[in-house]
């Protein structure tokens, strides 16, 4: 290829000045109206310098010299000018091409390339200034291997608004070339080579899951609780200074979705800041300043906690693929279909925190997309969906304006298929949308359709809308939007918002689940999320209707559990008031309704300030350690059949499953210990070790939390059915799902290892020993043997992830290209926002290592006899 400059050849910086000469025909006119010579640069001319050197000998120096000369005439009595005033040859060709790269870079910024308005004057003529980018690009092109010219072609790129196709594929070909690219060059080449770009985002894609503040999150199912609390707060006061609630309809009129009374919608909207604060336990006791090495116990997420909108700013992959879309919607798309497939590829039966991770990180992107007001935001069908339920997350619950805009995004959806269908021809007028079968809260009327889609979502890609070909399927965003479900804050904040339903609409107003329109709608959220995947791998979408077991068996039996509890924490309060009363009865009525529901609603008085991580509630009824017999905390039954479909549906029914496990928390959070007792025996005997070592990841870990400060306390221990059922049953059943939730379960083993602390025994001399240690050395030894058996998988993931140091992680932000998106990123939380939590886990080669290694500091424990310990240590300690 030739130049189309008068200063053509250049030079490659050498002595000898390899530029432009030699022999043969060029392209373009030079001075003197002679044929200008072939570019003697990059791999020809090494071969040209070649074939003289070894045609003429050592003479042939003097012919590589006269090729590799300026082509202007004057130019060799300048060059020996310069060599008088001892300027080496070298020396004079840097200057020479500097100089001309400067003026060539001045007329490349004054061109504009983004529109077709035609260039004045001078050399191009007419033409417009982007016919000259792209001629001045196909000549300078080949230059972008040489670090002193490449800066020509990268300018001209960058000034041209679409890069022509011959060059994208060159560059696409070209890892190193293409590492140096402006961000808006290799977005082109992107959208021109998909595989190019999921080689560069699956690394990234992969490793989110791995981010500490990301599993850290999704690990936190008892995240949402205090909204859970709330609703039985204001039920337990309801029932104690009103007695049962009046019909749905009193009061409120029969207006209202589904003949709702007019109170209980205020009360549910008031706002889940209000409810956390109200509830006084602290739901995210993962996320509070103590899960960051402070003080202070967790508190719920309004209160404190990292925000979701935190955690985007803090995730350097999420910010990193936010860079990578830009403005281009066909980047994003493909990252997104990326995060979609990699979900439902995904080998199991079952889905844990790796599965789930994708539908994180896919929520995450579109949410990071719309913190900066990307139009590509809007662009997403789901973008409703995803902000609605952020917005949930930050606020701790859904309100009737959430709910609202839910039903109508879903009704919208559904509507659409129906228009399809009646356009199809098919007879759609007649039947009844699929996955409808009553309205849906907020549905969307006359006015409240949504804009059409263009093409680019029509098409299906990325997953907007469309299917194969071209063809719309209006269902079809279902499962994009059953993925952004999946995402394990908005799972878990769905199965909260389901339990204070039941108690809020179903148990204080007296109606059948099946009867509340709300609850209806979480669970049909609930079941999308979790049946999405099929329908993707199916390619069969609808939007489900609840269980028929979960809404007719399930949920009265776990409202009967909560009534017992309530039930008895009135007579408890009231007996209490009765006892206590020295003055009139009608005088301290409504004080005396008024204490008693709080101790109601906290499990006790003493629960109104505090709970969660840092306090455990008083208990109503019996104590943990009073609970032996498994007989005495058996589930009971209406009859055989409602027990033997619930269990059926907590094997196959992940909702079902969700529902429980939050209500166990929620039971254990509120002091009912016999209800959370019942609730774990029953999972206990349901659930198979298969799910527990993938799907009871949170759980697990949530759970072994809360169980830690019961035994700190001194309240829980071995031989009670609560630990029966929720340490040798649940807890050490699921420490293969994750690494996290492995070090929970340890670090509850070790609270019941070693000795505590009397509570309020003072200090100094008069001081009470400390209470023994609830394990011996031998039963300790025991537990970190099944721990260590079950974990293999666990913890052989994590050493291919860590490479021993961390290395896996970092060579995947490593190897991203786009290293001016680091300007971007503009927080000072860390690499993934737990820095220094990461850099702590990774001194393990497993990741719990560090956690093993405190029982060798547990008084009276050694290799006698605790053998398998110390096996692991020093086998760990080899490696």
């Amino acid at each position: 290829m030739a130049a189309a400059s008068p200063t053509r050849g250049g030079t490659d910086g050498s002595p000898n000045g390899n530029g432009g000469g030699g022999q043969g025909a060029g392209g373009g006119g030079g001075g003197g109206g002679r044929e200008l010579p072939p570019l003697a640069i990059g791999g020809e001319g090494k071969d040209m310098v070649h074939e003289i050197l070894a045609a003429a000998g050592p003479g042939g120096i003097a012919q590589v010299q006269e090729a590799c000369l300026l082509p202007h005439p004057l130019v060799r009595h300048l060059l020996g000018m310069c060599e008088v005033l001892e300027v080496s040859r070298g020396e004079a060709h840097k200057a020479v091409l500097q100089r001309a790269k400067e003026r060539l870079l001045g007329r490349v910024a004054a061109l504009d390339g983004k529109s077709s308005g035609g260039g004045g004057g001078g050399g191009g003529g007419a033409a417009s200034d982007k016919a000259r980018l792209e001629r001045l690009l196909a000549a300078s092109f080949t230059y972008l291997g040489m670090a002193e010219m490449r800066e020509v072609p990268l300018a001209v790129m960058e000034r041209l608004e679409r890069v022509p196709a011959q060059h994208l594929k060159q560059l696409a070909a070209d890892t190193e070339v293409f590492k140096i690219l402006p961000p808006g060059v290799q977005r082109q080449v992107w959208e021109y080579d998909k595989n190019l770009l999921q080689a560069d985002a699956l690394p990234l894609v992969g490793a989110y899951k791995y981010e500490t503040a990301t599993y850290m999150r999704g690990l936190a199912q008892d995240e949402f609780l205090p909204a859970v609390t709330a609703a039985g707060r204001r039920l337990a006061a309801q029932l104690l200074t009103q007695g049962p609630a009046a019909p749905a309809g009193a009061g409120g009129g029969a207006g209202g979705k589904g003949g709702k009374g007019g109170a209980a919608p205020k009360a549910r909207g008031a706002g889940a800041a209000a409810a956390a604060a109200a509830a006084g336990v602290g739901g995210a006791h993962m996320l509070g300043p103590s899960a960051l090495g402070g003080g202070g116990g967790g508190g719920p997420v309004g209160g404190g906690g990292i925000t979701r909108k935190i955690l985007r700013k803090g995730s350097r992959i999420t910010q990193a693929l936010k860079g990578m879309v830009g403005s281009s919607p066909k980047i994003y798309n493909q990252i997104v279909e990326l995060c979609c497939v990699k979900f439902r590829d995904a080998e199991g039966l079952y889905v844990g925190p790796r599965e789930t991770s994708y539908a994180a990180l896919r929520s995450q992107l579109l949410m990071a997309l719309h913190d900066d007001n990307n139009p590509v935001a809007g662009r997403d069908r789901c973008h409703e969906l995803a902000w609605t339920l952020d917005a949930g997350i930050r606020a701790g619950g859904l309100s009737d304006k959430h709910l609202e805009k839910l039903g109508r995004f879903f009704a919208d959806i559904l509507a659409a298929e129906e228009e399809a269908a009646e356009e199809r021809g098919g007879g759609g007028g007649g039947k009844r949308r699929r996955g409808a079968t009553g309205a849906l809260p907020g549905g969307a009327g006359a006015g409240g359709r949504r804009a059409p889609l263009d093409e680019a979502e029509s098409a299906g890609a990325g997953g907007h809308g469309g299917g194969a070909g071209g063809v719309v399927e209006p269902l079809r965003v279902l499962g994009d939007a059953g993925v952004i479900l999946r995402d394990p804050s908005a799972l878990h904040l769905l199965a909260a918002q389901a339990l204070a339903l039941m108690q809020s609409e179903a148990i204080a107003c007296e109606r059948l689940p099946r009867d509340v329109p709300e609850l209806c709608l979480v669970l049909r959220l609930m079941g999308l999320a979790v049946e999405c995947r099929s329908m993707m791998r199916d390619r069969s979408y609808r939007f489900p209707e609840p269980d028929r077991v979960v809404l007719h068996d399930l949920l009265p039996l776990l409202a009967g559990i909560a009534v017992d509890f309530h039930t008895a924490a009135a007579e408890a309060a009231a007996a209490e008031a009765a006892g206590g009363a020295g003055g009139g009865a009608a005088a301290g009525a409504r004080p005396g309704g008024a204490a008693a529901a709080a101790a109601a609603g906290g499990g006790a008085a003493a629960a109104a300030g505090g709970g969660g991580a840092g306090g455990v509630p008083a208990a109503v009824g019996p104590e943990p350690n009073a609970i032996v017999s498994p007989e005495a905390a058996a589930m009971e039954w209406p009859d055989e059949g409602t027990h033997s479909r619930v269990v059926t549906a907590l094997k196959s029914n992940e909702v079902a499953r969700r529902l429980m496990q939050t209500f166990a928390l929620e039971r254990l959070a509120r002091g009912d210990y016999l209800g959370a007792t019942k609730v774990l025996l029953l999972l206990a005997r349901a659930l198979v070790d298969g799910c527990l070592a993938v799907e009871g990841a949170d759980f697990g870990a949530s759970l072994a939390i809360r169980l830690a400060e019961l035994v700190k306390a001194r309240r829980l221990g071995p031989g009670s059915a609560l630990w029966l059922a929720g340490v040798d049953n649940i807890a050490v059943r699921c420490v293969d799902a994750h690494t996290q939730t492995h070090e929970e379960v340890l670090r509850l083993l070790l609270a019941a290892a070693l000795p505590a602390p009397v509570p309020g025994g003072g200090s100094g001399p008069d001081r009470p020993p400390p209470a023994p240690p609830l394990l011996t050395a031998a039963e300790v030894d025991r537990y970190l043997a099944t721990t260590l058996e079950r974990s293999k998988k666990s913890r052989k993931r994590y050493k291919k992830f860590s490479g021993g140091d961390g290395g896996g992680h970092a060579a995947s932000l490593n190897r991203f290209p786009m290293c001016l998106l680091a300007s971007d990123i503009g927080s000072d939380i860390g690499s993934d926002g737990w820095p220094g939590i990461l850099q702590l886990k990774l001194k393990g080669a497993d990741g719990v290592r560090s956690v093993y290694e405190m029982f060798r500091r547990v008084p009276g424990i050694s290799p006698d006899n605790a053998p398998a310990l110390f096996a692991y240590l020093a086998e760990a300690a080899k490696q």
